[in-house]
C-alpha cells in the first residue's frame, strides 16, 4: 500500500481529522488519522485536547441529535471522558508554569462518521521547554 495514497484517502474521508504520515528511509510508514490534536503552540502558549466517548453519526438530523444526547447523558461515557480530560490536564500542567486553563470543559466534536466528547485546555509553557518536552508529557 502506498502510504501517501492512504493518507490522501483518509483526508478525503474525514477532512476535519488530523492525519499524519511518517515514512522511514527503509520505506516502512506509520499512517494515522485522529480526531484530536496532540498540542498546538504559539510562542510560549500551548493547548491540548481531550477526546473520549464515541457515538456514530446519522444522516437524519433527528437521529443524529438523539445519538448526541445519548452520549452526553451516558454515565459511563462521562466518567471515561472525565478521566481522560483530567489526565491531559495533569500532563499539560507538568510542562506549564502557573495555571492551566480549561478553555472548553465539555463539548461535542462532530466528525464525518462519528462524534466524541471533547475538551480543550491551555497554559504557558515553562521557559527552556520545547515541543519534544510537550510530546513526552502528552503522549
Amino acid at each position: 500500500v502506498d502510504p501517501l495514497a492512504l493518507l490522501a484517502t483518509l483526508q478525503a474521508r474525514n477532512p476535519a481529522a488530523y492525519q499524519f504520515c511518517i515514512q522511514m528511509p527503509s520505506g516502512v510508514a506509520f499512517v494515522g488519522s485522529t480526531p484530536e490534536r496532540l498540542f498546538s503552540r504559539c510562542g510560549q502558549w500551548v493547548a491540548s485536547e481531550a477526546v473520549a466517548g464515541t457515538r456514530s453519526r446519522d444522516p437524519v438530523e433527528e437521529r443524529d441529535a438523539q445519538l448526541t444526547c445519548d452520549m452526553l447523558l451516558n454515565t459511563k461515557e462521562h466518567e471515561e471522558f472525565t478521566i481522560v480530560r483530567e489526565s491531559v490536564l495533569a500532563e499539560l500542567q507538568s510542562v506549564c508554569e502557573g495555571e492551566v486553563r480549561l478553555e472548553m470543559e465539555k463539548a461535542v466534536l462532530k466528525q464525518t462518521t462519528v462524534q466524541h466528547l471533547y475538551s480543550q485546555m491551555s497554559g504557558r509553557l515553562r521557559p527552556r521547554l520545547n515541543e519534544a518536552d510537550l510530546m513526552r508529557a502528552l503522549h
